[in-house]
């Protein structure tokens, strides 16, 4: 597990052929607009270019059984940058301070 927080989880993954690294986002839908949101999220992942933001390569909506709560799970996966971690979290305090 790269990151986890209240709202999703990345993963880093490997591609078995090409070995090439890729991040997995894990979006928890707890309802069916929670679900049009997350797909909101991809739907402007993919409408937008720009270099500093991280493309979606590919997406699935995973619907999730015997569970309480969850009614689906939104996987995206995303080129894997590596990052300095002190970086990310200097971004991350920043944001949680605004």
């Amino acid at each position: 597990m790269l990151i986890c927080s209240g709202f999703s989880i990345i993963d880093l993954i490997e591609d078995r052929h090409s070995r090439r690294l890729y991040a997995l986002k894990r979006l928890t839908c707890h309802s069916q607009d929670d679900e049009k949101r997350a797909v909101h999220e991809v739907e402007l992942m993919n409408a937008v270019c720009h270099r500093s933001l991280v493309p979606c390569e590919v997406h699935a909506v995973v619907p999730i059984t015997g569970h309480n709560t969850a009614v689906s799970e939104l996987l995206i996966v995303m080129p894997y940058y590596k990052v300095c971690w002190l970086s990310l979290c200097v971004v991350h305090m920043y944001l949680v301070l605004v």
